[in-house]
């Protein structure tokens, strides 16, 4: 591989490090807040792993990126604040939103992403990484699914307030992530194959994938909670257009 392929997959792997660890944060919430509320006891040991996976794909992440070439160490979880401590609200109902946003939603969205670029991947150590978090990644979605199967039947659930936290999420997540990789796909920028066999999914695929796993995925799945996901959707956080 060329160097400036390496440089693109060491940033990537560094980015991911410093995803995983704020993931880390995120599942430290989510199984503080919930150890109050009527979750089995197995349930909660099972959130309290996906800590220590997390943690354990932020050390893998960031020695791959390493060995790549990259020794940024830039772990601010900063942007993680505002999730984990929302002004006004009380640590159950924090956590319960987390637990749907950034657990259910957000893990199901990663393990898809996670499959594709794995699909595209030949270099062996980064296709092996990208295994094991895999792996990983789609129990966590069907843990937090679960838990949130369990509290639902507990009524336990806002479920006016979780769809409210999740449409503005997701909102966000289409802004910041989703629109600008379309816009590199505008401007010519469709990846290249041996970039993809470093495990960088082309910029349209990551979109894709995105879209593909709401409609196919996500939204069936909330039904079962009685949260109708389409309209969650539809009601999702968009900027005010600028004259």
């Amino acid at each position: 591989f060329g160097r400036a392929d390496l440089a693109v997959a060491a940033d990537a792997w560094s980015a991911r490090s410093v995803q995983e660890r704020r993931s880390a944060a995120v599942f430290a919430t989510i199984s503080a807040g919930l150890a109050t509320l009527a979750v089995p006891p197995a349930l909660l040991a099972a959130l309290a792993r996906i800590v220590e996976d997390e943690i354990r794909h932020a050390a893998l992440c960031r020695q791959l990126a390493r060995e790549l070439g990259c020794d940024d160490e830039n772990d601010d979880l900063g942007a993680a604040e505002r999730r984990l401590r929302p002004p006004g609200r009380q640590a159950a109902s924090a956590a319960l939103s987390l637990l749907l946003v950034e657990g259910a939603v957000g893990e199901t969205i990663s393990t898809a992403t996670f499959a594709a670029t794995r699909a595209g991947t030949r270099e062996p150590r980064t296709r092996s990484a990208l295994s094991l978090i895999l792996r990983d990644e789609a129990r966590h979605a069907r843990t937090c699914w679960e838990a949130l199967v369990t509290l639902s039947s507990e009524a336990t659930l806002e479920r006016a307030q979780l769809a409210a936290d999740l449409s503005h999420e997701l909102g966000v997540v289409e802004l910041h992530s989703i629109l600008p990789a379309l816009k590199r796909v505008e401007a010519g920028n469709l990846g290249t194959p041996s970039r993809a066999a470093l495990g960088i999914l082309p910029p349209l695929k990551r979109a894709e994938v995105f879209y593909a796993t709401l409609e196919g995925n996500v939204f069936a799945r909330m039904k079962r909670l009685e949260i109708d996901g389409a309209a969650v959707w539809a009601a999702r956080f968009q900027p005010r257009e600028r004259p």
